[in-house]
């Protein structure tokens, strides 16, 4: 089978694929030189596909399993938590810069 098969037929392989393919520009763009080249405020843009990519991630491998989902479950809990504390800290930095 080739890869157009299997992203046709299997939707993990599909999700997983989108993943894969978010996180190829970040790895291009990890180095000192490419935050000069695009600029940190692009940069920075671009590197939020991170997010996406995890939360595709879980998908991927929730739709993986067959049997027992318990460890993409916590995979997924795990990156909630850390999305959730990035929105805190964002929250809280937007509410400093407001007063200050």
């Amino acid at each position: 089978q080739t890869l157009l098969e299997d992203l046709g037929k299997r939707p993990f392989v599909t999700v997983g694929f989108l993943a894969w393919l978010l996180l190829l520009p970040l790895a291009l763009t990890s180095t000192d030189a490419s935050v000069k080249r695009l600029g940190f405020k692009t940069w920075k843009l671009l590197h939020r596909l991170a997010y996406v990519a995890a939360a595709f991630g879980v998908i991927h491998f929730l739709w993986r399993v067959k049997k027992d989902a318990s460890e993409p479950i916590y995979y997924g809990l795990a990156v909630g938590v850390l999305l959730a504390l990035r929105v805190w800290d964002w929250n809280q930095r937007r509410q400093r810069a407001r007063y200050a």
